[in-house]
């Protein structure tokens, strides 16, 4: 297992945590609930991941808890630079000039993420035993990688490219793209393997 990987990842969730609480504690105008909501889902999110994997061992086991981190590290990064730029704002670091500045980095961030995940993915070693493993499984893991990397891609486009409010509205239709192909895609894939 990557240690630096680890310490990223808990660098990334007490750094969430930390701009939570500092922006619930000093401008709670700024940082409504889901601030807070926000950062007990990440460290939930993989902590949930990691124990699934707990109860197996071997080298498929370690690569996924990896996956894990880096995709724990990548959320984590969107969300702190959304609530950095909004502290900042209101902490008057920086003028109201700088948000749609920063909400096209939190986008290229996701963007980039998404693309990098979308060509990792398919690399991933099964963590299932042969016998254990879900049907469909590898191609199904294929073609989220090309959704991922082919939607990342845009993603990093469209907020390179056009204005905040326009590159926003793309997003959404992109992410939606994303969201309904790769949940399309496993629900026929478990249907295919409950018809055999």
């Amino acid at each position: 297992m990557s240690l630096p990987v680890l310490v990223l990842a808990w660098l990334t969730v007490i750094l969430v945590a930390g701009l939570a609480v500092t922006g619930r504690w000093l401008f709670p105008e700024v940082a409504d609930p889901s601030w807070v909501l926000m950062a007990v889902l990440l460290p939930s999110f993989w902590g949930i991941l990691e124990a699934l994997q707990r109860r197996k061992r071997g080298r498929a086991v370690d690569e996924a808890v990896h996956w894990y981190r880096w995709i724990t590290v990548w959320i984590g990064l969107v969300i702190a630079v959304a609530f950095a730029s909004q502290l900042a704002v209101a902490a008057g670091i920086v003028g109201p000039e700088w948000a749609p500045i920063a909400r096209r980095a939190r986008g290229v961030i996701f963007g980039v993420g998404l693309a990098v995940a979308g060509n990792y993915l398919p690399k991933v070693l099964s963590p299932w035993r042969a016998d254990e493993e879900p049907p469909g499984w590898q191609p199904a893991q294929r073609f989220f990688g090309w959704v991922a990397a082919l939607c990342g891609a845009a993603l990093v486009v469209v907020w390179l490219s056009l204005p905040v409010a326009t590159a926003g509205s793309a997003s959404e239709a992109i992410t939606v793209v994303f969201v309904l192909l790769t949940l399309g895609s496993k629900l026929v894939s478990t249907a295919v393997y409950s018809r055999s």
